[in-house]
């Protein structure tokens, strides 16, 4: 799991370039960040997630399995009720994002959003699919978790993805990996 910040960012609409490779593949364009996120994961077959950093109360992200009747809404407006087989990421104790499935909506990328939070990972496979169908909640990154994530690029795509954000909104990436 690795994360890289990023602050002074302006969310706007993503080049029109962009946008065109995205709705070209099925995707639907959102935001420059948000798009970056979705075409890395094209390119690299990488997931990448981006949090507004601001919504992150205690800024201490974590990984746990979830707790039983644990409660997430995702990106979708859905409201999950988890078990202890799920994996969420946690901003101290509090569940963020139904890891390698979904993220969650309060802390999502909106157009108020100046600081983000950009996670790269890897998740187990069979946990990934087992949420996934349990939900009924296919998503782009869930297909990729549940096929296997090539191990050697998880930073690099981060990294990258970082350096295409801080391009594409005015901000700039803060220095360090975590």
């Amino acid at each position: 799991y690795t994360a890289v910040s990023l602050k002074g960012c302006k969310i706007q609409e993503s080049p029109k370039w962009l946008q065109d490779k995205l709705t070209t593949i099925g995707l639907r364009p959102i935001n420059n960040i948000v798009d970056i996120t979705n075409y890395f994961l094209m390119l690299y077959g990488q997931p990448l997630h981006a949090f507004d950093y601001d919504t992150l109360e205690h800024k201490a992200l974590g990984v746990r399995p979830a707790r039983e009747g644990e409660l997430l809404v995702t990106l979708d407006g859905s409201e999950r009720h988890l078990s202890e087989s799920d994996i969420v990421i946690t901003d101290q104790d509090r569940a963020v994002a139904l890891a390698g499935v979904m993220g969650g909506l309060d802390t999502e990328v909106t157009d108020k959003t100046r600081r983000v939070l950009l996670e790269s990972a890897v998740f187990n496979p069979i946990a990934i699919r087992q949420t996934s169908k349990k939900f009924n909640l296919r998503s782009e990154s869930s297909m990729r978790f549940e096929k296997g994530i090539n191990h050697a690029t998880i930073s690099e795509a981060g990294q990258e993805a970082a350096n295409w954000m801080a391009y594409y909104s005015g901000g700039q990436v803060v220095p360090g990996l975590v």
